[in-house]
């Protein structure tokens, strides 16, 4: 068996992995002379394996070190039961608004399901409509909004109410706040986490402009027009707002650009915020999911698939060998984190934003 010291460790990894790779893409005969859909494809298919190798090497480096966690996965996705979890005690009888949370299958509904766990009063915000072919992410109905609403409140005994809210249309967002001023005086918590995908895979050079605008304005233009709207019923008082931005907003993905700027977009307005309203004691955070298993990362993964002609379940062991944690996070990963950040356990925590990623993206 090969051993190395430490110190030789980290000194050969880089020059492994540089000489693994430069095989490889010799070996595949190199991509700028290949057709566009070949030249996409080969740079996929290298950073893939770019990933890949440094994962192997590692294993095979350190494979003195013993496993010892026993995860139950299901095709690398670990298998959710709501259970026993943390309670935040001072979030009771508070009065949180997520907006993007009327389908159970998102992170939306997690965090409002977390968030009554905990005994907030929810607003359930969402299009209330479904969506249309091809789109990104379903989102609610109306009929599976008010269903969400009538198991949170007799499960919980919080009240809850569903609201229609479509974060494009200044005139929604105001019948949404008169909506809301009608049964409750303040909203201490602000979850902004509506967001979608359109004209994707697609390079910025190809990209269609009408289906660009529209990333940015849902995901970037709504958090700033729903936040502004709402604040007015926050001052006074400590609260807390937490954005969803996503690790795209931190590490450029390939042929989802607008989604990508927005999410960064979506960084900086954060820490924004969180400078401003400091003052009136109002935190300001953002998460940065990376691959969590919702219908959108079911609709990317399936997407992939057609494009590498694969299977949705391949393409998600083959994400997952990128995971240093090796699995896919769930929707109540984020909800945890939103609750940590909306209590007062996170009282000194404002301006940041919080990777959840299991290790993909580790910064300074």
């Amino acid at each position: 068996m090969l051993r190395v010291s430490i110190g030789r460790k980290r000194k050969c990894f880089p020059r492994i992995v540089s000489v693994l790779i430069l095989m490889i893409s010799v070996r595949k005969g190199g991509c700028p002379s290949k057709l566009p859909d070949a030249f996409l494809r080969e740079e996929v298919y290298l950073s893939q394996v770019h990933l890949t190798c440094q994962n192997f090497i590692i294993k095979f480096i350190l494979n003195d070190i013993p496993n010892s966690i026993n995860i139950h996965l299901s095709n690398g996705i670990r298998q959710d039961h709501f259970g026993e979890s943390n309670v935040y005690n001072d979030l009771k009888e508070k009065t949180a608004l997520i907006t993007g949370s009327g389908k159970k299958t998102g992170i939306g509904y997690a965090i409002a399901r977390k968030l009554a766990e905990s005994g907030c009063n929810i607003i359930i915000a969402d299009l209330g409509k479904p969506g249309s072919p091809g789109d990104s992410v379903k989102t609610g109905t109306w009929e599976e909004m008010a269903e969400i609403a009538k198991n949170l409140k007799d499960e919980f005994s919080v009240n809850v109410l569903p609201v229609y809210l479509d974060a494009t249309d200044k005139e929604s967002i105001k019948i949404m706040v008169d909506s809301v001023k009608e049964r409750f005086n303040n909203i201490d918590i602000l979850c902004n986490n509506a967001g979608a995908s359109f004209g994707v895979p697609n390079t910025v050079h190809t990209y269609d402009e009408d289906a660009w605008m529209k990333t940015i304005d849902i995901n970037l233009h709504g958090v700033f027009r729903v936040s502004r709207a709402i604040l007015p019923m926050m001052f006074g008082r400590p609260a807390s707002i937490i954005n969803t931005a996503s690790r795209a907003g931190k590490v450029p993905p390939i042929f989802n650009g607008a989604y990508a700027v927005a999410k960064a977009g979506i960084i900086m307005l954060t820490k924004v915020m969180a400078k401003e309203l400091a003052g009136a004691g109002i935190r300001v955070n953002a998460i940065c999911p990376g691959q969590i298993a919702t219908d959108l990362e079911k609709w990317r993964f399936g997407l992939e698939a057609s494009f590498f002609n694969s299977t949705i379940e391949e393409r998600e062991r083959e994400m997952c060998k990128t995971i240093p944690l090796g699995y896919i996070g769930l929707p109540r990963d984020a909800a945890d984190l939103v609750a940590f950040l909306a209590s007062e356990a996170s009282g000194y925590i404002t301006g940041q934003a919080i990777n959840l990623d299991g290790g993909q993206c580790m910064e300074l």
